[in-house]
């Protein structure tokens, strides 16, 4: 260790050195491969999930999952709708490599490994990107000269997220970096809004209503694009395009398949004495939420019946979700709605921001990224 971290130093203040590449070629033997070593996060403990499960927030909780690099040179021209370059200085270094993370190591699986250009081809320097479908598999691949982004389909507990790795500074990512020990890391960013559902029950003035709520959906779109690699570094989810459709809420995952929420019963209350926290339930329970698309609004629907009276079923209630103030609902925010109910058609709704990983416990290094 005491030997890595004076060679570091020698290599950053000699004189007739690139900060960022390490001494100059007359320095090293450049015929020596260097393998091309990526990493996510730190290590952390945490509880496995399954994959299409929700979200990881915990390094922990992706041991073993797979996630895709990619890694771009930097010289002007390149386009990333075609494969360009040489061999020995390639426009893409990873288009889109498969890697298993084990810790925070990120082990390739196609191959054993990859390799940086070396010879007269040290110098190009790469920029690195990657993404995590959870269990996804894209429907397609789309390319422009400036981006990569998959064509995908949620079906509402996938978490997706992303990464640009930062370089030091003063340095990029190239084959001398590597050798002095410059290698990417990924903080993935959640590109998912969460949403969790409660309910509370209103003041019903001396009278105690039992209500059951069943049947609950949320319409947004399910089909939209994640853009995986882009020439300004944006690498987002975008699903606007897409047509709006139901997805009901899932309160876990059985032998592969999803389970979804069924019903829920609340009684209202007489006068605001008897109001307490416990009174307010979560709406599926504590491991049911959505993750969906960013976007301006949202559609909730549900079945509200009163149980004390002999009346037949209404038609569904339909709740808009939305912010008086305009703000849309945020890429890596987590919100829970409140539904205040009082009768089959009275209901108050209520949208906060809440820590993501509020009922998951807590997250390695949380600021909307690892």
């Amino acid at each position: 260790m005491v030997r890595s971290l004076a060679l570091a130093a020698v290599l950053t203040m000699a004189s007739g050195c690139h900060p960022y590449l390490g001494y100059e070629d007359s320095h090293y033997d450049l015929s020596i491969p260097q393998p091309i070593h990526v990493f996510v996060g730190n290590p952390s403990a945490g509880v496995d999930v399954r994959s299409g499960m929700g979200t990881a927030d915990r390094l922990a909780q992706l041991n073993g999952k797979s996630i895709r690099v990619f890694a771009m040179n930097t010289r002007e021209g390149v386009r990333y709708d075609r494969e360009g370059g040489t061999k020995e200085a390639p426009d893409f270094l990873l288009n889109g490599a498969v890697g298993t993370l084990s810790g925070s190591q990120v082990n390739w699986e196609s191959v054993s490994q990859y390799y940086y250009p070396n010879n007269e081809d040290y110098y190009h320097t790469y920029n690195f990107t990657a993404c995590f479908l959870d269990d996804l598999v894209p429907l397609s691949i789309q390319r422009t000269a400036d981006q990569v982004r998959y064509e995908l389909r949620i079906e509402g507990w996938q978490d997706l997220m992303t990464s640009r790795a930062q370089a030091p500074a003063g340095y990029n990512f190239s084959y001398m970096a590597a050798r002095t020990d410059v290698n990417p890391v990924f903080k993935m960013q959640h590109q998912m809004v969460k949403l969790r559902f409660q309910l509370k029950p209103g003041i019903t003035a001396g009278v105690e209503k039992r209500l059951q709520v069943s049947d609950f959906e949320l319409e947004t779109s399910i089909r939209g694009y994640l853009t995986v690699a882009s020439r300004n570094g944006e690498l987002t989810a975008d699903f606007s395009s897409g047509t709006p459709l139901s997805i009901p809420l899932i309160t876990g995952k059985e032998e592969g398949r999803y389970v979804y929420f069924k019903q829920q019963f609340l009684e209202t209350l007489p006068d605001e004495s008897q109001m307490n926290p416990d009174k307010i339930v979560k709406l599926g329970g504590d491991n049911a939420y959505l993750l969906v698309p960013p976007a301006q609004s949202y559609e909730c629907l549900f079945q509200v019946n009163d149980l004390t009276t002999t009346l037949p079923p209404t038609d569904k209630v339909k709740s808009h979700l939305s912010f008086s103030s305009g703000e849309p609902f945020k890429a890596g925010n987590a919100y829970v709605v409140t539904f205040e109910l009082f009768g089959r058609n009275q209901i108050s709704v209520y949208v906060e921001i809440e820590e993501w990983d509020k009922y998951v416990g807590q997250s390695l290094d949380f600021d909307n990224d690892w």
